[in-house]
């Protein structure tokens, strides 16, 4: 029938207004890991979602009330958010408009974190007889980033850098470093007698 043809708009205003009008989605409390974590550069909010079990929802925290969390978010914990479900009209996405965040125990990323931590100390790749002393002036200097990148620009105009002898190693952002990279980066190492590996 004719009449019950609507426009996107107003789909996402109606089912809006409903659950603004449900009470028992106002004030509700979900529990869930946090994952993408992420505060925005301008306007200071953050946005996450919540998951469990293979399901997820989308969150939101205004920064007022990022501000006066106690607790500060990270990825990988189990938390306990209270807000409001409410519907992102411009995209007919529906998210929890969070006002307090409180942690109730460690998720499944910190804990992939912990064991591999776990299984590296038990290599011994933390003990202390492995590490090497820096010296207090070293002769050469090897900087592991991109050529573009501002650590890489901060040290060669480095006044205090100027008389000591330098080697870039490239590395994407966000990536691994290439293989010919990792390659003069251990034969660096050897060559200079730095620690690392």
């Amino acid at each position: 029938m004719m009449s019950s043809i609507i426009g996107v708009a107003q789909l996402n205003r109606y089912i809006s207004l409903k659950l603004k009008n449900d009470v028992k989605l106002s004030g509700l409390t979900v529990r869930g890991e946090i994952t993408d974590f992420k505060v925005h550069y301008k306007s200071g909010h953050s946005y996450f979602a919540l998951k469990e079990d293979g399901s997820q929802i989308k969150c939101v925290m205004f920064k007022n009330a990022l501000s006066r969390n106690a607790f500060k978010p990270e990825n990988g914990v189990n938390v306990l958010c209270t807000g409001d479900i409410e519907v992102y009209e411009p995209n007919g996405v529906y998210q929890i408009i969070v006002r307090e965040m409180v942690p109730v125990g460690i998720g499944q990323k910190f804990l992939q974190i912990e064991a591999i931590k776990k299984k590296l100390a038990d290599m011994g790749c933390f003990a202390p007889e492995r590490k090497k002393p820096l010296p207090p002036l070293p002769k050469r200097i090897a900087v592991v980033t991109s050529l573009n990148g501002a650590a890489f620009l901060k040290r060669r105009g480095s006044a205090r850098c100027a008389e000591h002898s330098g080697q870039a190693v490239p590395r994407r952002r966000g990536g691994n470093i290439p293989l010919a990279g990792a390659g003069r980066y251990r034969a660096f190492n050897d060559s200079s007698g730095a620690a690392g590996g």
